[in-house]
């Protein structure tokens, strides 16, 4: 078959402001990213694609929020949520409802890493340090609950992604010490 092309980038933002961890919402119609507010927060935002037009996507807020990720029917969002010194819990919140399920990443300076929902949107896979250098992938229920450890590996693992038949998760990982 023939190679096609990919179309010209299109710049979508003109603020200048750092951004990251673009995720389009299941609708197809925005795109959610992580935006540098200032050094010391960051924010979700929601562009709209047809309009152009940008907002706070989870308003009033005072703590960083980023990593958003959705669930595949558009009912849940979670993201990684800095409750302060460094510690970083997982929240989920039921888009119709509003009501926010939260999964506390323990003491210390402990911080949920790269939420993604499974296909299903039954549960949310997370990385998350362990005693140590190391870091496993984990899974909690949509309620943030019934935490399940996936791995238990001498490596640092992290960006869990499902296959698309939720059998499977491709992650990122230094178990070959590269």
């Amino acid at each position: 078959g023939a190679f096609n092309h990919a179309a010209e980038p299109q710049r979508l933002t003109t603020d200048g402001k750092l951004k990251f961890d673009p995720q389009f919402t299941p609708d197809g119609k925005s795109v959610v990213y992580t935006m540098e507010l200032r050094p010391n927060l960051r924010c979700l935002m929601r562009l709209d694609l047809a309009s152009g037009k940008v907002e706070r996507f989870h308003v009033g807020e005072n703590n960083s929020e980023f990593s958003a990720t959705f669930s595949a029917d558009g009912r849940f969002y979670a993201c990684c949520h800095n409750n302060g010194n460094l510690h970083i819990d997982l929240y989920i919140k039921q888009i119709a409802t509003g009501e926010i399920a939260k999964y506390n990443a323990g003491g210390g300076f402990a911080g949920v890493r790269s939420p993604t929902f499974a296909p299903d949107g039954s549960r949310v896979v997370f990385a998350l340090p362990e005693e140590g250098v190391n870091q496993q992938l984990f899974a909690v229920d949509a309620r943030a609950e019934n935490r399940v450890a996936l791995m238990k590996d001498e490596g640092f693992n992290m960006c869990p992604s499902f296959a698309p038949d939720g059998r499977r998760i491709a992650f990122a990982s230094t178990r070959d010490g590269n």
